[in-house]
């Protein structure tokens, strides 16, 4: 691998009997002070969104709904997952 610098190139491919699949993402490096200006901007938002999600889930368990799992991805009818 050649030394780091300021540009970041990343794909990656994930090839399957039904195809090839691709993801990419570009970038560049930035400064530490406006790293710092947007991680205070986006971690209220983060925990907001979190905290409503909860908030939600707390509301329903009030009602007395019956918590369903919903199966992992590619599972067809999986008996356990991710709550949803």
């Amino acid at each position: 691998m050649p030394p780091p610098d300021g540009r970041l190139t990343l794909t990656v491919r994930l090839q399957t009997e039904a195809g090839a699949h691709v993801a990419s993402v570009r970038g560049h490096r930035i400064a530490t002070a406006p790293r710092l200006r947007m991680l205070l901007r986006a971690a209220p938002a983060a925990l907001i969104g979190a905290g409503l999600v909860q908030a939600q889930r707390i509301a329903l368990a009030i009602r007395r709904l019956p918590l369903r799992y919903r199966p992992l991805r590619g599972q067809v009818g999986a008996p356990r997952g991710v709550l949803g």
